[in-house]
């Protein structure tokens, strides 16, 4: 018999029956097995139907009240619909997608390939007008060749749009990193260019690229001042899209240039590029004060070279100008020099320029390999032109075979030039070599030391380690005194002092 609790009614104690507890029911794991039926986010004591989109309460029966809506006639009819729609195409099937397909992809892609190959090769955009036919005449059963069209015209707009997304990426990682600019002006008397180069770093390590070729006009002179200010327009960035000034209404900031950015300033070693007071250095370090000038190594040593060359007698760069244009415009005179380069392996007569720094020891050694045959040729060689400039050219250049000393001349440069060329051609590599940078800048100095140290200094120092004393390595061949005399003052004057 249950017990029973008493209570107080009217004096009158009776007994009370306890109330049982209720257990609600939740939703277990095998009710998902039902079509339609899964977990409710509402909580434990109901389920979701996926068919009716609503949620209901099963805390009472559990089981029995999920039977109970699934026998409704609501969940029968969205049911029935759910299992028609499945069979049946969407609205979203009928209306074309934006995707470009693979085989058009393709043909984008190789045009997008053939652009900058032009733009890389330096072409002119009417090679685009013969890309297209010869690839679709030389891959007859290729899809892609047969849907590639891109001419002239479409060729300049894709060079352009490429233009612009370079140059948006550039200007995004210069506001958002550190980067070095470098610039220097063209020849032009007129419009001066000042290609502007960044180098940052990108997605695949540290890039240079070109950013802009401003042109100052005639109307602007060429200070240090102006080119700041030309620098100054080309590097300026956008504000950040959440930026915004003070005001009513908000405004964004206007463009500025990110000054705090910038590590180095890359330039030749002008006084207009370089100067600390009214250069270009000096005007950007009042917006950059930790800026880092980085003087152009090549030129230092160019200049380095071309000084000691004109304590000599002789302007090897004039000859070797003057040698060139003698032949260039004459196949006579070509044809007569053949006739005495019967021994000469290579014949040809190279062009010096005077910005390739790295032609003049190739067109001296290119001289001294034919120098018998050139010797011979202007020996024979008679005017027969009416021009004086013409005249005097080849009565130069045949005063100039005939010394003995000028060959001497000839073959002291082309020895002393080779560290010279050695360590151009690691300054102008395109692969990074930083990591040999100083090494072989120390070798430099060093080959250029060892030419000036007297040889008694060195018999000195090796008579003190207990050697014997060196032999040297010059020796004249010249037999007349005045010529190996003048010679060797003029070798004197190349020692530093």
């Amino acid at each position: 018999m249950p017990k029973r609790r008493q209570t107080q009614s009217d004096g009158i104690l009776q007994p009370v029956a306890k109330q049982k507890s209720v257990r609600a029911q939740e939703f277990l794991g095998k009710y998902a097995s039902i079509p339609g039926i899964v977990a409710s986010d509402a909580g434990k004591t109901f389920a979701h139907c996926s068919y009716c989109k609503m949620d209901f309460l099963i805390a009472h029966s559990g089981k029995y009240d999920i039977d109970r809506h699934c026998l409704s006639k609501s969940h029968k009819d969205h049911a029935s619909a759910k299992k028609a729609a499945a069979g049946s195409r969407t609205m979203a099937d009928f209306i074309p997608t934006a995707k470009v397909l693979p085989e058009e992809q393709a043909a984008v892609r190789a045009e997008a390939m053939f652009v900058e190959l032009i733009v890389k090769m330096n072409l002119p955009l009417s090679t685009a007008d013969v890309i297209s036919k010869t690839v679709k005449s030389a891959f007859p059963d290729s899809e892609t060749a047969q849907k590639y069209q891109c001419c002239r015209k479409k060729a300049t707009a894709m060079i352009h749009q490429m233009s612009l997304d370079i140059k948006s990426t550039l200007k995004a990682r210069i506001a958002t990193g550190p980067f070095c600019v470098s610039t220097d002006g063209s020849n032009e008397q007129r419009d001066k260019q000042y290609p502007v180069v960044i180098t940052t770093v990108g997605e695949f390590g540290v890039c240079t690229d070109l950013l802009s070729v401003p042109t100052m006009g005639v109307q602007s002179a060429s200070t240090g001042e102006n080119i700041f200010k030309l620098l100054e327009k080309e590097l300026m960035v956008p504000p950040p899209a959440d930026a915004t000034l003070v005001g009513d209404p908000p405004r964004p900031p206007p463009p500025s240039v990110p000054w705090q950015n910038c590590m180095a300033l890359g330039c030749d070693n002008a006084p207009v590029m370089t100067g600390h007071t009214n250069g270009v250095f000096g005007n950007m370090k009042t917006k950059q004060p930790h800026l880092y000038l980085s003087g152009c190594p090549c030129h230092l040593i160019h200049r380095a070279a071309q000084k000691a060359a004109s304590e000599l007698p002789l302007k090897i760069d004039e000859i070797l100008v003057d040698i060139y244009f003698y032949f260039e415009h004459s196949s006579k005179r070509l044809a007569v020099l053949e006739t005495f380069q019967a021994e000469v392996k290579n014949t040809k007569v190279l062009k010096h320029v005077a910005t390739r720094w790295l032609s003049i020891r190739k067109c001296l050694g290119r001289i001294l390999e034919n120098w018998n045959a050139l010797d011979d040729f202007f020996k024979q060689e008679t005017s027969k032109t009416t021009s004086s400039s013409a005249k005097c050219r080849q009565e130069r250049l045949k005063i100039f075979f005939q010394s003995r000393t000028n060959k001497l001349y000839c073959l002291l440069l082309h020895n002393a030039l080779h560290p010279f060329d050695i360590t151009n051609q690691q300054l102008q590599c395109e692969a990074p070599k930083i990591h040999i940078l100083q090494r072989s800048l120390h070798a430099f100095m060093r080959d250029l030391l060892v030419k000036f140290v007297k040889p008694t200094v060195m018999a000195e120092k090796m008579r003190e380690e207990g050697k014997t004393r060196p032999r040297t390595g010059w020796r004249w061949t010249s037999r007349r005194r005045t010529t190996t005399s003048k010679l060797f003052s003029s070798v004197q004057r190349l020692r530093p002092t």
